[in-house]
């Protein structure tokens, strides 16, 4: 036994040191977050060559290395993990939007919206039994009123619920602009400590982390170099580099300042492309921001976004749109099937004067005029509506003059304008007859001039709303599809219904969807865990192995120790 002895008894002191140094890290950081369990491995130091024997060489070991202080983690079940919490995060996005949209349309001040269709649906029936009363009248007029009052309430409640989200959109993005600045800190710490030899296991723990977080986030991609530092991209663009990141930004997503959406300022464009299907096998439902702002939408809607097919393919993206539009396109169903059947119209061509340089001559123009069947109220007039449009002051007609001499006046219905938003019989911008309120009198239900009131006016209403003609008969032209495209059509009580219920299918679906996910992320997690987590049994049992080792090696240098103070101090001493 020479002096190499002691050279690989040090080395296993200092190995087995190490092994115990690192097993008490791990039952320290047991319980802490995102903390991976750190394995030692050891190999075999230089051999020393000492001879040969024939072709063989005859050498000495030199001890044992710590070779490398290592992670216990898998790549793939960090990948997936990430994956599907963002996916989990994207369907919570719209769980809870319908879940808002169903609590906004149910209980608001311990009233429903269905009682209110029901109380206005009830007093309109009592009024065709007693069209003449003033009583009925109030009380129809009142349960109108109440509806309209809801109905603006609602479309606020949505339109405020949807400006809400932009809150929640610019803190994740502000997370995630922090997130790309802690990594890019950590990139440059690990690279710098494994550059020197030390362990940077730990800022790698906290990088994961934040990756973990990240993932639920946004969709990401990344790779880890060389040096230890990783890059990033997030939604296909590049977001971390090796010691740098590109931050997000939000902006108007048009020039009235209603709505955010995230931004690259680097690449001046939107982050998401809103209008994208969205489908698993595209995996571009990932990431709890992108949720946030495909559910919302980018503009606030209404009837006329659900017009038809072309108008629909626009918004039928988002949930809360589709969810706006729908809603107001019963509103608008209610309003309008009443107001026509009090102020009915007629199509009739007016030649105008000449109105240069557009006409320089007199010329002709289709305008829907009063009918000359329009209903009277108890004082005699005609035209009068029930529900009228706040900003449009003139009420449902206005008199024009043609170009005959002396001019003839016309009462010519101011028409909807899809440009012109204040023109809309809309949730939102309605409001009950300032005249009808007034004096219920004006309210038009006598068929004929000077007659208290008869039951034609309200039954034809009746009928509509039911989805028949003043006949009887069913008449889909009184009806609606709950969507453009769909072949059913169905009448006023029915479409509210599909579309309350369409409404929670969504939502069902979409928690669904989370609970699934939800399951999917705990049962990675739990891999991971297994893998990387902490047990304090094994750990107890590597720290009695390094320390009986260590043992064995301090044994070993205190016998080398003595038997040198025995070879310098007892042999060749002369004259003692």
């Amino acid at each position: 036994m020479g002096l190499s002895s002691m050279g690989t008894a040090v080395s296993a002191l200092m190995a087995n040191r190490a092994g115990l140094n690192t097993t008490a890290h791990n039952i320290t950081n047991a319980n802490t977050k995102g903390y991976v369990r750190q394995q030692q491995l050891m190999n075999d130091a230089n051999y020393s060559v000492v001879g040969h024997s024939g072709t063989s060489y005859m050498s000495i070991g030199m001890g044992t290395d710590v070779d490398v202080i290592r992670q216990v983690r898998d790549i793939f079940l960090d990948k997936s993990f990430r994956v599907e919490t963002g996916r989990k995060n994207f369907y919570a996005a719209a769980a809870g939007a319908m879940e808002e949209v169903e609590t906004i349309l149910g209980e608001i001040q311990g009233e429903t919206y269905n009682e209110i269709i029901n109380d206005f649906w009830v007093s309109l029936n009592e009024l065709s039994k007693h069209p003449e009363g003033l009583e009925t009248r109030a009380a129809f007029v009142q349960s109108a009123s109440k509806f309209v009052r809801r109905s603006n309430l609602i479309m606020e409640n949505l339109r405020d619920y949807q400006k809400n989200i932009d809150t929640d959109i610019r803190k994740k993005v502000d997370r995630i602009n922090e997130i790309g600045r802690q990594i890019t800190k950590l990139n440059l710490k690990i690279s710098k400590n494994e550059i020197s030899g030390a362990n940077a296991n730990d800022y790698r723990d906290t990088r994961n982390v934040l990756l973990d977080e990240l993932g639920g986030l946004i969709k990401i991609k990344y790779r880890e170099l060389a040096d230890g530092t990783v890059t990033v991209s997030a939604e296909n663009t590049q977001f971390v580099l090796r010691d740098s990141f590109y931050p997000m930004s939000t902006e108007y997503s048009d020039k009235r300042g209603n709505l955010i959406h995230p931004y690259w300022p680097h690449l001046k464009q939107k982050v998401f492309d809103e209008k994208a299907d969205v489908s698993k096998n595209s995996t571009n439902d990932i990431g709890g921001l992108k949720g946030l702002v495909i559910v919302r939408g980018n503009r606030r809607t209404n009837y006329t976004d659900i017009a038809d097919e072309t108008a629909f393919k626009d918004i039928k993206h988002s949930a809360m749109m589709v969810a706006m539009a729908t809603f107001d396109k019963f509103v608008h169903g209610v309003v309008t099937l009443v107001n026509d059947r009090l102020a009915p119209t007629q199509e009739q061509e007016i030649t105008l004067p000449a109105d240069p340089p557009t006409h320089p001559a007199a010329y002709k123009k289709k305008f829907k005029v009063l009918a000359d069947d329009a209903p009277f109220g108890l004082n005699a007039t005609q035209g009068t509506e029930l529900f009228s449009r706040k900003y449009i002051k003139e009420g449902r007609f206005k008199t024009i003059k043609d170009a005959s001499t002396p001019p003839k006046e016309y009462t010519v219905l101011i028409e909807e304008d899809k440009a012109d938003g204040n023109t809309l019989y809309n949730a939102g911008n309605l409001e009950i007859n300032p005249e009808v309120l007034e004096d219920y009198s004006k309210l038009p239900l006598s068929k004929q001039k000077g007659f208290d009131g008869d039951s034609s006016i309200t039954q034809k209403i009746i009928n509509a709303w039911n989805g028949f003609n003043e006949k009887g008969d069913p008449d889909p032209s009184v009806k609606m599809p709950l969507k453009p495209g769909l072949s059913t059509r169905l009448n006023i009580r029915d479409f509210y219904t599909a579309f309350v219920g369409d409404i929670g299918a969504k939502g069902r679906l979409a928690g669904d969807e989370v609970k699934n996910q939800t399951m999917m992320t705990m049962q990675i997690d739990n891999q991971r865990e297994q893998l990387m987590g902490v047990s304090s049994d094994e750990e107890l049992g590597n720290m009695l192995k390094y320390q009986h080792a260590y043992n064995a090696a301090s044994r070993l240098i205190s016998i080398l120790d003595s038997m040198m103070d025995k070879v310098v101090n007892n042999l060749g001493v002369v004259g003692r």
